[in-house]
């Protein structure tokens, strides 16, 4: 296995695990728009500072894996890295994770912030 594909089955393992972690409810998860609150009907534009950790943690599965593995983009890019560490990546995600199950009404990019 090359070093892509054991970053990508990381990634996808450790979105598996945020997934597993923040267990659904018996009832339909919300979507992002509806968690965060659309102000212009006619875009799809989130704004990601106002989202809570535990919006994150309330929006579907599917949404959830989308916005961890953009938000680790996000910050990859915003900070020039031009490298992915699997492990490290996997240990930031367990912090985030861990920080946002203390404080479900931290902001997410806050809390991607200060462990990235």
């Amino acid at each position: 296995m090359n070093m892509k594909s054991f970053v990508w089955l990381l990634l996808s393992g450790v979105v598996s695990v945020g997934a597993v972690a923040t267990a659904a409810v018996a009832q339909p998860a919300p979507q992002l728009e509806d968690l965060i609150g659309q102000t212009d009907e006619d875009t799809d534009v989130l704004d990601l500072t106002e989202m809570t950790c535990r919006s994150f943690f309330k929006s579907a599965d599917e949404d959830r894996e989308s916005l961890m593995i953009f938000m680790h983009g996000y910050m990859t890019g915003v900070s020039g890295e031009t490298t992915v560490d699997g492990v490290e990546l996997a240990i930031a995600s367990d912090d985030i994770l861990d920080m946002c199950l203390d404080d479900p009404e931290a902001s997410l990019f806050s809390v991607f912030q200060e462990v990235r």
